[in-house]
């Protein structure tokens, strides 16, 4: 699990509040500083994380916003350098992706991307939604479906 902290205003938080996110979890917690020692806490459900961090447009760990980034084999995010970027809808073919490797949805709204083990975009297996990555095992994997 990673842990992004983002300056947020909305999401039911005060403005100016900092929302630290735990990627790949379905809450957040959200720390709203105060006067006193101790610091206000809220728990943000992932429908409000995702909406609160998608309609950001940032840059995350080196894949541009609206793309389709996959990181290097094994090197986790590689220091925010990813080996491919996609940016098109449509059938991307994977050429020498083999073994486990980061895949990062960076788009916006409903764009979603497939991964697929026919070529051509069939036989579609895995689904990752806006703003959400896992770590797959790329071996069967011959093709990523970008779709809006």
């Amino acid at each position: 699990m990673r842990n992004i902290t983002k300056l947020v205003a909305g999401a039911g938080l005060a403005a100016g509040s900092l929302l630290t996110l735990t990627v790949g979890a379905t809450t957040a917690q959200a720390s709203v500083p105060t006067d006193g020692p101790a610091a206000q806490t809220a728990q943000v459900t992932e429908s409000t994380v995702n909406q609160t961090v998608k309609g950001r447009g940032d840059t995350y760990q080196g894949c541009p916003y609206k793309a389709v980034c996959i990181y290097p084999r094994d090197k986790g995010w590689n220091n925010g350098h990813p080996s491919n970027v996609y940016w098109s809808y449509g059938v991307h073919k994977l050429y020498n992706q083999v073994g486990n490797h980061i895949v990062f949805n960076n788009q916006s709204g409903k764009a979603g991307v497939w991964l697929c083990k026919g070529s051509n975009g069939t036989n579609c297996p895995s689904y990752l939604k806006p703003w959400t990555y896992h770590n797959f095992n790329l071996t069967p994997i011959n093709s990523l479906k970008l779709v809006r």
